[in-house]
């Protein structure tokens, strides 16, 4: 790579703008702000710009599925199909709704879901499919609706944080029964769950507010009758904080001028790196029919064709100042996982082989053009001096 200086360039970046330090800060000064209010405002916004009547926001992904398979009764007897390459927060939201996991594998081009393992995977106990949209890459929920339905099971879709990005010209969320908007911002995060169903709905919210139902004492007399709740089952302290909607609201203001500037730098990536297609697969850029929010942006390593595996491929690049990672540790392989479910690590081909060779580059709107060129550039220079 030529003379030019070291560089140092993270794997991410949060998102924040003066704006939402802004708005934070008033959230702070105003200590007499109800955040049931903001809460409601945020709720009511989201709602305003998608497909569903409900929404609920909660301060966590994790807490959006786990009080998502509560809502549909989930319980102990039960078996969630999830995918097994994903974060932590999904199979630790099954593990607590009692339900036990099926992991399935995905398909190696677009890294969601396979359809043909999770037919596999239903059986007479599959109360619901977890469908998450990997890397940003919309998940073809439509024949999974239909498997699930032909099944008696449910769908949740858990989907990047951008309302406006389409699936089939619609917006996410308009087929499953549930979908999950997760921020997937390190510094912010925060969920908004999504329904059309109004008794899944109120189940939702009460367990996110310690199972509380808010009702009128008939036996007091106002003014104090606006104080009296019931509490009708076990719940949680799940509601999004004040500073959490505060940034929200700024958040959907950039949120398309966020997911462009990281799809232009995906292209700077796809650009530079096409000649190398030999060394290593990119990732599908785009469909007909299915946006991408490049949330990540996931290579591949051809194993034949380089010299290095896939960790000594990373360590290079990092002596080069370019921190990139792995997009997920595939569930089952993790020792809790395996341990309980008997899973051997190569039970699911498609996942396992894609773990062992997934680079993840840096992306986030953050990236400046000529930083997004001296990751590729890092990128081509060690597949060059490690091709076999």
């Amino acid at each position: 790579m030529s003379n030019e200086a070291l560089r140092y360039i993270p794997f991410t970046r949060s998102d924040i703008t003066d704006e939402d330090i802004q708005q934070a800060a008033g959230i702070i000064r105003d200590s007499d702000k109800d955040t049931s209010g903001l809460v409601r405002g945020c709720e009511q916004n989201f709602a305003g710009i998608t497909n569903f009547p409900f929404t609920i926001a909660v301060n966590t992904a994790m807490q959006a599925v786990l009080l998502s398979l509560r809502s549909l009764g989930v319980r102990e007897s039960d078996e969630v199909i999830i995918p097994s390459y994903a974060g932590p927060d999904i199979g630790e939201a099954v593990e607590h709704s009692g339900a036990s996991a099926v992991f399935a594998d995905i398909d190696r081009q677009s890294l969601t879901l396979s359809m043909e393992s999770v037919t596999a995977g239903i059986g007479h106990k599959t109360k619901a499919i977890v469908v998450f949209d990997t890397a940003g890459f919309a998940t073809d929920v439509k024949p999974i609706l239909q498997l699930a339905a032909a099944n008696g099971v449910y769908v949740i879709h858990y989907t990047s944080y951008n309302p406006f990005r389409e699936y089939r010209h619609k917006a996410p969320g308009t087929y499953p029964q549930i979908t999950i908007f997760a921020n997937n911002d390190p510094f912010t995060k925060g969920a908004i769950i999504a329904t059309d169903m109004e008794k899944t709905q109120s189940s939702i919210k009460s367990l996110r507010e310690h199972g509380i139902k808010v009702s009128k004492n008939s036996n007091e007399p106002p003014p104090y009758s606006n104080w009296y709740y019931e509490i009708i089952s076990p719940g949680f302290d799940c509601m999004m904080t004040g500073i959490q909607c505060a940034l929200y609201s700024v958040y959907l203001k950039k949120t398309g001028h966020s997911t462009e500037r990281r799809r232009q730098r995906a292209g700077i990536y796809h650009s530079l790196l096409q000649p190398f297609q030999d060394r290593v697969l990119l990732p599908v850029f785009a469909a007909s029919d299915v946006s991408h929010t490049w949330q990540s942006y996931t290579l591949r390593i051809i194993k034949d064709s380089i010299l290095l595996n896939r960790d000594e491929f990373i360590h290079e690049l990092k002596q080069k100042g370019v921190e990139a990672s792995v997009h997920y540790i595939p569930l089952h392989i993790h020792p809790y996982y395996s341990k309980k479910y008997k899973y051997t690590y190569n039970i699911l081909p498609n996942t396992y082989d894609i773990y062992t060779s997934d680079v993840s580059l840096p992306l986030y709107s953050q990236l400046s053009d000529d930083d997004a060129v001296y990751v590729a550039q890092t990128v081509i220079d060690v597949v060059k001096r490690y091709a076999r």
